[in-house]
């Protein structure tokens, strides 16, 4: 009844309307629900009309990542190499297809992906620094020899980018360039996090590299990263996971009153000494009881005096504490007493249970911690069960 209350050109051109209602949604929520895709997916919205084509033309945020892949492997391919050039081809034509900046790149290639060249890798990261990358994410499996690992190199180009901000890397050969000793690297890079990953420096006596910018550093994990040396003046966020304690920091010394955001895991825990202006520290203790060889070295000492661990001034700002997948094992509550009595500062201690943690367990610890007394009488302890 109200639809004959319509004009009759009102009525004939609402089925219309509402057919191209979708290509009349503003151009930044085009490229949000693009953003939500893999790049395969949309690349496909370029066929619903010509001003989704002009989005996803201008759309500067690609995604290869392993729901990517995922809709690659449905897809039959009876040799390697024909899966290699077919994807090669596929990422390289939607770069050079962009009518503006690819501000982000994410390049995820899991065991079960194409095997690329490291000549791949080359030409694309080449093609981003030109073309105003900021936040750039490299993941490639290493492969198994005889020998080792064998990993890509990350670019050469991507050192003297002036664009990049943001940096992950996964599974990559950090070869710094000779001349990396004589300046700045990484002019605009104000986050960098590393995964498995090998760093391969020159030190010439006296001369490092410097990061002007770098604000956050992450090893989580890097088993190999005592080459890498750096001037870093803004750094002010570490995290350190499930690296070894043998790696040298004396490098890092600069560093350590600069520090106010600090992240370990139980291997790492060493550490902690080392910043006395450390503001706020999170420690990722695992779903097993901390049993690691500083911890059971300490543990007798500290049984007698839990706050003879610190100094008077190790942790004498330390404001925040987060520990995580805490399984109230008697290293780990002896590791809380002392950070409890030696921070004077404290404002907030939150403890978030390990999913594996004995209910019994569960009932008894906080009231342990609770009774205990603390350096800081404002200090909070929260507790963050199952």
């Amino acid at each position: 009844m109200a639809a004959g209350l319509l004009p009759q050109s009102a009525a004939g051109s609402k089925g219309a309307s509402n057919v191209d209602m979708i290509s009349q949604l503003p151009h930044d929520l085009k490229d949000r629900i693009l953003e939500c895709l893999d790049s395969r997916e949309a690349a496909r919205t370029a066929l619903l009309s010509t001003q989704w084509k002009d989005v996803w033309l201008r759309h500067g945020r690609l995604v290869f990542d392993w729901d990517f892949h995922k809709t690659q492997a449905g897809r039959k391919r009876t040799r390697e190499d024909n899966k290699r050039e077919d994807f090669v081809k596929m990422v390289t034509e939607i770069l050079l297809s962009r009518s503006g900046p690819v501000k982000k790149f994410k390049l995820v290639i899991p065991k079960s992906g194409p095997k690329l060249l490291q000549s791949d890798l080359e030409v694309w990261c080449r093609h981003l620094s030109r073309n105003g990358i900021e936040e750039l994410h490299l993941a490639c499996s290493t492969v198994d020899q005889e020998g080792g690992k064998l990993r890509y190199k990350l670019p050469i180009c991507i050192f003297s980018c002036h664009t990049i901000k943001q940096m992950r890397l996964d599974g990559f050969s950090i070869v710094f360039p000779a001349n990396a000793r004589l300046g700045s690297i990484f002019s605009c890079l104000t986050s960098l996090h590393m995964r498995d990953c090998v760093v391969c420096m020159h030190h010439p006596t006296g001369t490092v590299p410097t990061i002007p910018n770098l604000e956050e550093l992450v090893f989580c994990p890097c088993g190999d990263i005592k080459d890498f040396v750096v001037s870093a003046p803004k750094l002010r966020t570490l995290c350190v996971m499930y690296s070894p304690i043998q790696t040298d920091w004396e490098w890092f010394e600069p560093h350590f009153r600069t520090i106010k955001l600090l992240m370990l895991s139980p291997e790492t825990l060493l550490l902690l000494k080392r910043f006395p202006n450390l503001l706020v520290l999170r420690i990722v203790l695992g779903d097993k009881p901390c049993s690691t060889t500083h911890a059971r070295e300490a543990a007798p000492r500290m049984l007698e005096d839990p706050s003879g661990w610190f100094d008077d001034q190790d942790l004498c700002k330390l404001a925040i504490v987060l520990v995580e997948t805490f399984s109230a094992s008697r290293q780990e509550m002896l590791f809380m007493k002392a950070i409890l009595s030696s921070s004077p500062a404290l404002d907030k201690f939150v403890i978030k249970e390990s999913s594996n943690i004995d209910a019994s367990v569960a009932f008894k610890f906080p009231r342990e911690l609770l009774s205990f007394r603390r350096a800081s009488p404002k200090a909070q302890i929260i507790f963050d069960g199952r």
